[in-house]
């Protein structure tokens, strides 16, 4: 690690993943998933959260890690995110 990469995690507070996340069943929500995972893992001081896109209406069971959910089919829900 250099310094500028000291530089740039330090005044990173919060980082928010669009996209789908785990329990949906694709492959983009299980990188989501373990993406947020892995940046909470390196950086526990950092907060981590996900916005999950929805392909049915009720969503999922989804963990604490997911803050918010969106229909991906409404764009309306894209402009509010």
């Amino acid at each position: 690690m250099n310094a500028g990469d000291i530089s740039v995690r330090n005044h990173l507070n919060t980082i928010v993943l669009l996209g789908n996340h785990l329990p949906r069943r694709c492959g983009i929500a299980t990188f989501t998933t373990d993406l947020l995972n892995a940046l909470i893992g390196e950086s526990p001081e950092s907060s981590f959260w996900a916005l999950a896109m929805n392909d049915i209406p009720e969503g999922y069971l989804y963990p604490n890690e997911v803050h918010f959910e969106i229909n991906q089919n409404k764009i309306m829900e894209y402009k509010l995110a």
